[in-house]
């Protein structure tokens, strides 16, 4: 499951823009945004002290702040 979630988030996050791999988190969002990516359990204990960090969880419905449902990526917008 761990590899699915990643490869979605990726496959999502490099339609919109650059998108690289950080010392810390799962993906880097053009050298600002941190993105971790996990289940509905999944803490910000990975990306503490990070500015700009985004925890992004399946299995959730609704997000807060800094934390986003994985679902939310699959209507981002194809850059062109």
């Amino acid at each position: 499951m761990h590899t699915i979630r990643e490869t979605f988030v990726m496959n999502a996050l490099s339609r919109s823009g650059h998108v690289s791999t950080p010392l810390k988190g799962d993906f880097m969002i053009g050298e600002k945004f941190v993105i971790e990516v996990g289940g509905a359990n999944k803490t910000f204990h990975q990306l503490s002290g990070m500015p700009n960090a985004i925890l992004v969880k399946e299995g959730i419905s609704r997000g807060s702040t800094g934390v986003l449902p994985m679902w939310i990526l699959g209507l981002l917008k194809t850059k062109r």
